[in-house]
């Protein structure tokens, strides 16, 4: 049936564009942290909080493994503050504090 067939493809493509646009968001979500100068912790949560209320927001629109593709943004945003964190420890070890 060509209608069926139609709309398979409907499908298809609809989710080939949204893994597409969930890829480059996750590319452009690094790319703008990496760009940060300067955060607190407080700013990395805040951070953490705003990417798990996006990936919700994705579940409702597009299939849990497309959601999944954000998780690099986490780890990134994970790395980021262990980064800092270490930073600080170094700094105050540096003083003797």
């Amino acid at each position: 049936d060509l209608t069926l067939a139609f709309f398979l493809f409907l499908m298809i493509d609809r989710e080939v564009l949204l893994e597409y646009g969930v890829d480059t968001l996750a590319e452009v979500l690094v790319e703008g942290l990496s760009r940060v100068k300067r955060c607190t912790n407080e700013g990395r949560a805040l951070m953490s909080l705003d990417l798990q209320v996006l990936i919700n927001g994705l579940r409702h629109l597009a299939p849990h493994r497309l959601a999944s593709n954000l998780h690099i943004v986490e780890a990134y945003i994970k790395v980021l503050s262990a980064f800092h964190v270490r930073m600080q420890v170094r700094s105050l070890n540096v003083f003797g504090i």
